[in-house]
């Protein structure tokens, strides 16, 4: 089974609890990163903004930026898994345009949208390397387009390390409860997504880049725009 397909897989097991689950293991945060991502996005808003969620999931992040323009943005979906797909559209009817796609080949036009964004799918990439998902997303963007991830990745400082390496046994133990193969990867994974290394690929890449900490500690907001 290749990298798309486990991860296919492993989030199908997972989608009825992934929402809440969140919820529960980052007392709600997540909701607040994901405001910081939609900020980011409508930044650049402009006439005929549209906006690829890529990795879109349960459509949470949609949803947010949906309610903080107002409904002014198009928004089109594309996830590798059908069960998180299913549950974008009983989240956000029929609207939202949904495609089942994988982040390294996506099936768009070059220079379709206005901006990229993804929310916490980084980590997923890792066993195939990010540059190619980051050149793929760059073919899709118009020109001066922005590219905005969020996602948890590695600690900085001793402490922030002793700290998340406790807090991620709790995490295995709490969603172990419900699927501990998948858990216990998302929790190990968080120790794969270097911030750094991930700005100096986008740089390779072709984007103007910064990377901002988000609270708690180990979300990073990744954003670019393409040269």
């Amino acid at each position: 089974m290749n990298s798309t397909a486990k991860i296919a897989d492993m989030f199908s097991g997972i989608t009825k609890v992934y929402d809440a689950l969140n919820d529960i293991m980052t007392f709600g945060l997540t909701r607040i990163w994901r405001m910081y991502a939609s900020q980011a996005v409508l930044k650049g808003k402009k006439d005929d903004f549209i906006v690829l969620d890529l990795a879109i999931g349960t459509g949470y992040m949609t949803g947010r930026m949906l309610k903080d323009s107002k409904g002014s943005i198009k928004v089109v979906g594309c996830d590798v898994t059908r069960a998180m797909l299913l549950s974008a559209s009983k989240n956000l009817g029929n609207g939202v345009p949904l495609v089942l796609g994988d982040g390294k080949f996506l099936p768009f036009r070059d220079g379709s949208f206005n901006s990229v964004v993804s929310a916490f799918s980084l980590r997923s990439f890792i066993e195939e390397g990010h540059e190619k998902l980051l050149f793929e997303i760059k073919r899709t963007l118009k020109e001066g387009g922005s590219i905005v991830l969020v996602d948890t990745g590695k600690p900085q400082g001793n402490f922030m390390k002793a700290f998340f390496y406790v807090y991620m046994k709790i995490i295995k133990q709490l969603g172990g409860l419900y699927d501990k193969k998948s858990y216990d990867w998302l929790a190990n994974s968080i120790w794969t997504l270097d911030p750094n290394d991930f700005r100096r690929a986008m740089i390779r890449a072709g984007y103007e880049s910064e990377v901002f900490s988000l609270p708690f500690g180990v979300p990073y907001l990744f954003v670019g725009r393409k040269n």
